[in-house]
């Protein structure tokens, strides 16, 4: 009897630690605070209105852009193309590719996490 009580107590304590772990996770993950839709000739440049980002594309093609991603003063190059592999983050931000016209010009998404 006295057994079953002390398994009872240390399932008790391994559930109240595993539902308070679980409810840590969901507060720390990242979560996108804005989107915001960019559209961009090859010759001009976004820089977020926050700072930290500025976007200007290097090349522009049937649906696929290459750009220059420039934040908190780190610099990338970043190739996206439309469908389902066409998002690539540098966090703390995400870039989607919408599409691309004959222009040349692109329409992106930027979202950024938290």
């Amino acid at each position: 009897m006295r057994g079953l009580s002390t398994v009872a107590v240390a399932l008790a304590a391994l559930l109240a630690v595993g539902c308070r772990t679980a409810g840590e996770e969901t507060e720390t993950r990242a979560r996108p605070s804005e989107v915001e839709r960019v559209e961009l000739r090859l010759d001009e440049r976004y820089v977020d209105p926050a700072g930290g980002l500025e976007v200007r594309p290097l090349t522009i093609g049937v649906n696929r852009v290459t750009l220059a991603v420039r934040v908190d003063g780190l610099a990338r190059t970043i190739s996206l193309n439309i469908g389902p592999l066409g998002r690539e983050t540098f966090s703390p931000y995400t870039f989607e590719l919408v599409s691309t016209s004959l222009e040349p010009s692109v329409t992106l998404l930027i979202s950024r996490t938290r």
